[in-house]
């Protein structure tokens, strides 16, 4: 998309077995977790940005942690797309804590905001899920209904403690659970495969123990698969490199 700024990471490698096509994600016979992130570099994400903003200090990697400075807006995704899956990590606030969020089911050109589920990393409001870009709740949301509220109270640590995050994408299911506690839900989702992200907007925020398990597809007792996304190039000049951690 013409003015906004994508810095290409090296690709992770696809998984794949015999009969199934190049770039398969899940083929039928992986299902252990495996990591996204390796704990020493952005191999196999993409930075996004504002336009003709500078991101090349926004993220970084040191001591198996994913630091992001929180400026320029932007996000930080997998080059890879996924369906049917249980996606865990940790994130905190290493200073005051602010704003972000944990994309999924990414699919169109990227943009701030993208077409995508946010699930939600506001401090005091983590397990919130919202409508990004344009995407629709349900088929039959209204263009209005952009946030499905948490179900209780926060279960947030202390800022400068780690939180534990479990998202449950299968068929048209995605649920939320913070540190053990379910909150949210949302059913006959209109989206159900994309890419994966991480958000910056305007407060410094750590990241580290991503990864993913492949859950059997509703119906199949197995692990399905979609093609990766395809990643985009500013068409306007060259792409910018991401930082070398």
């Amino acid at each position: 998309m013409r003015g906004v700024i994508v810095s290409t990471l090296v690709l992770v490698f696809f998984l794949g077995v015999a009969g199934a096509g190049a770039g398969t994600i899940f083929a039928a016979a992986a299902t252990e977790p495996r990591a996204l992130f390796d704990g020493k570099s952005l191999d196999g994400w993409t930075v996004v940005t504002d336009p003709d903003k500078d991101a090349s200090v926004t993220w970084s990697v040191r001591d198996s942690v994913i630091a992001c400075a929180g400026k320029p807006r932007g996000y930080l995704r997998t080059n890879e797309s996924y369906e049917n899956y249980r996606l865990r990590l940790q994130w905190r606030w290493p200073e005051k804590p602010g704003n972000s969020g944990v994309f999924v089911h990414g699919s169109t050109a990227d943009k701030v905001w993208p077409h995508c589920y946010e699930a939600q990393l506001a401090a005091g409001n983590a397990g919130e899920i919202r409508a990004n870009g344009g995407a629709k709740f349900r088929e039959e949301s209204k263009p209005e209904d952009k946030s499905m509220p948490k179900l209780g109270d926060s279960s947030e640590r202390t800022a400068g403690e780690w939180n534990d995050y479990e998202i449950v994408a299968r068929g048209g299911e995605v649920v939320l659970s913070v540190n053990g506690v379910r909150q949210n839900a949302l059913t006959n989702a209109a989206l159900r495969s994309g890419w994966i992200a991480l958000q910056s907007e305007g407060a410094p925020i750590e990241f580290r123990a991503i990864s993913i398990e492949p859950l059997p597809a509703e119906g199949t007792g197995r692990p399905t698969a979609v093609p990766p996304a395809t990643t985009m190039e500013r068409p306007d000049g060259p792409k910018k490199k991401a930082p070398t951690p």
